[in-house]
């Protein structure tokens, strides 16, 4: 929790291939305050 005990996050971290280091990851937020949740993902390939 943060932000005052305002909001929780949570994230995911996943390797999809590592032969061709593909990744994936997500996190979500939720605010108290608000009751409004936020998802942010991310796809990323090097």
């Amino acid at each position: 929790m943060n932000e005052k005990c305002n909001s929780i996050n949570a994230s995911y971290y996943h390797i999809v291939n590592p032969s061709t280091n593909t990744v994936v990851g997500a996190e979500v937020t939720h605010s108290f305050s608000t009751n409004i949740n936020t998802i942010t993902m991310v796809h990323n390939m090097h």
